[in-house]
């Protein structure tokens, strides 16, 4: 446990520091980008089943426990553990795939351009 709890504070999160820098204003480029990943992070839950998607909420946006978790959704801790990893995972491809089709047609437009 004390392990997660090393790798959960040492990964890089999308937040509005990494953008702003504190005592100024947003930038509202960098608003409208982190506008636009959250969208897209949103929009990849949605596509998770019903199951996957309300563990993820449950752990994430509501910050219930594991224990918690399974009891709510009456399962055992070690079934919404593997629910968990394995919802992260699929959200890890499907915003990979997202990423790579932005790449794709960023470059695209570019060589439309002529740069």
């Amino acid at each position: 446990m004390a392990e997660n709890r090393r790798r959960r504070t040492t990964r890089p999160a999308v937040s509005r520091l990494e953008h702003d820098p504190p005592g100024q204003s947003p930038n509202p480029l960098n608003e409208l980008i982190l506008d636009e990943e959250q969208l897209e992070i949103w929009t990849c839950i949605e596509r998770l089943d019903e199951r996957s998607r309300t563990a993820i909420k449950l752990k994430f946006w509501e910050d219930l426990t594991i224990a918690e978790i399974a009891e709510s959704m009456d399962l055992q801790e070690g079934n919404v553990k593997v629910i968990l990893h394995r919802a992260k995972d699929d959200l890890g491809q499907m915003l990979a795939r997202t990423n790579e089709d932005f790449e794709r047609r960023h470059t695209q437009a570019k060589k439309a351009r002529g740069r």
